[in-house]
């Protein structure tokens, strides 16, 4: 089971939370939820100024007294399936209902992840793909009329990823734990982004983590730190990671899993 939660930028409220049971030769079984908060924001009015024969002059105005505020929301919760197809190679899916609330206009629809881990044989080097968000397009629908312009179909902000692991010193014998990670994406809606990081890992107690995000807008550095303590009956880990965004806030996360 695992639990996270966020203060994202300029006052977005990220919650996340997953929970997945081991079946046995049937495979392994998980439902997921995530749910973002927008907070409140002002609602505003633009008026175009005409002249005095009532002819547009291309100016216009702002209006942001006296009309209150408005929210926004996304939720998304899905059910999970994995298993084993060999010893090396591991296949999941995720199939979710996404629904999005802006002010009292709203959308639903549903999509589709799948995803593949492949343990190469070459010492502990294994290869992950995965394609995000496969789905009809989606629409906006119950808005009233203050909306000028009918929404418009939207497409779903499909990706794929490819990632690659290697273990520089592996545990065993050892009290340590050292792992290299790169992954690629390409989206539909957007440059192709890179990711690099690391792991150390000491006595399986202690992980130091450290990366950087190549090809985005703002984000660069990442570092982060997690504690895992495990009992004959229960292990619980607590993480913290700090991600840099550049001219906008910086990102603390803070995560909770535990395993029974």
């Amino acid at each position: 089971m695992s639990v996270n939660r966020m203060n994202w930028l300029v006052d977005t409220e990220y919650s996340s939370g997953a929970i997945v049971k081991n079946m046995g030769s049937i495979g392994y079984l998980g439902i997921n939820f995530v749910y973002v908060d927008y907070g409140s924001m002002q609602r505003t009015e633009v008026t175009n100024l005409l002249d005095s024969g009532g002819n547009a002059t291309g100016l216009s105005e702002l209006t942001l007294d006296g009309l209150g505020s408005y929210s926004a929301s996304d939720v998304a919760i899905g059910v999970s399936y994995a298993r084993n197809i060999t010893d090396r190679l591991q296949v999941g899916g995720n199939l979710r209902y996404i629904s999005e609330t802006l002010d009292d206009a709203t959308t639903g629809n549903i999509a589709f992840d799948i995803g593949t881990v492949y343990y190469t044989g070459l010492k502990s080097l294994r290869i992950a793909m995965i394609g995000r968000n496969f789905g009809p397009d989606a629409e906006f629908v119950d808005f009233d009329t203050r909306i000028a312009v009918p929404a418009t179909k939207v497409r779903m902000p499909m990706s794929f990823q490819l990632g690659a692991a290697f273990d520089i010193l592996e545990g065993g014998d050892n009290p340590y734990l050292w792992t290299v990670a790169a992954e690629f994406i390409h989206p539909n809606d957007g440059p192709e982004k890179i990711n690099v990081g690391t792991e150390y890992t000491l006595f399986n107690l202690l992980s130091l983590r450290g990366g950087y995000r190549f090809n985005y807008d703002e984000e660069d550095i990442t570092l982060g730190a997690g504690i895992n303590v495990k009992t004959s009956s229960v292990g619980f880990a607590v993480n913290y990671a700090f991600v840099s965004f550049g001219r906008l806030s910086d990102v603390h996360m803070f995560s909770l899993d535990l395993g029974f």
